[in-house]
């Protein structure tokens, strides 16, 4: 599913190609808006993400209760430098 166009980096004349591609075609404009929005919808729904959170934190509690995830306490974690 398209959502963009790709712009090599620091490539002023292909801005300017994308620019006027999207500006004369409003079917693509669309296509690409609409394909962007079912994106975003499908990947970061707030409902949908704090349900696959709390599974996650499910399982690690039950391995942490299962003995297969081991445990610090505050002077036995491990550094994060």
């Amino acid at each position: 599913m398209q959502t963009g166009l790709h712009i090599p980096p620091k490539d002023s004349s292909a801005i300017i190609e994308a620019v006027n591609r999207l500006r004369l075609d409003p079917a693509l404009r669309a296509r690409l808006s609409a394909n962007g929005r079912a994106h975003i919808e499908a990947r970061f729904d707030a409902r949908k993400n704090t349900q696959q959170l709390m599974r996650e934190v499910k399982m690690l509690i039950d391995a942490r209760r299962a003995g297969k995830l081991a445990s610090y306490g505050a002077e036995e974690a491990p550094s994060r430098e």
